[in-house]
């Protein structure tokens, strides 16, 4: 019996590490996409192309982004628009960058 449940304990142990790994990875994916990091801000020509973005945008478990506030960033040379958002189903927050230089010219 012990060696039954101690088997059923390894592989529950190795499922969550698995989908603990695969989460990560998914989430480092989504990073490097435009609007990921500062460095990779997407480039947008109006704030309405914002809301568009995070529309569209999904997490990586599937569900759909809500913003919950915004503000600015950057240089003397380029602005940045950093949105905090919410995923609806699993409630994992992140930010998503905007280059907002062209809406200002």
């Amino acid at each position: 019996m012990f060696s039954a449940l101690g088997l059923a304990l390894i592989v529950a142990l190795s499922f969550a590490g698995w989908r603990l790994a695969r989460r990560r990875l998914l989430a480092r994916k989504l990073r490097m996409l435009p609007g990921g990091s500062a460095d990779t801000a997407k480039k947008v020509g109006g704030f309405k192309e914002i809301d568009a973005e995070i529309e569209r945008r999904r997490c990586h478990c599937g569900g759909r982004m809500k913003s919950l506030g915004e503000g600015t960033a950057g240089d003397q040379d380029r602005r940045v628009r950093v949105v905090r958002v919410e995923c609806d189903s699993c409630e994992e927050q992140g930010y998503l960058y905007f280059d907002v230089t062209a809406a200002y010219h």
